[in-house]
């Protein structure tokens, strides 16, 4: 609706804006994040068991941890 306005200002100053901040976000948030995130984030938190590359230590699930935090019921 914006952008066919009658008001050259309304499509200058508030179609544009919003489009452009719009594309912007989705830039932002599907390329650029992840992208410095993959470069400069946190190392892997799966480490390989007792220096065999092939198998992988596998975090406990949340219900193991429920169980050994509360006991068993």
């Amino acid at each position: 609706m914006l952008a066919f306005s009658e008001f050259e200002f309304v499509v200058k100053y508030f179609f544009v804006v919003m489009f452009a901040l719009i594309i912007i976000g989705l830039i932002n948030g599907l390329a650029l994040l992840p992208v410095l995130l993959s470069l400069v984030g946190p190392p892997c938190e799966i480490r390989p068991l007792d220096g065999n590359k092939k198998r992988l230590a596998v975090p406990p699930s949340m219900r193991e941890k429920s169980k050994s935090v509360i006991g068993r019921r």
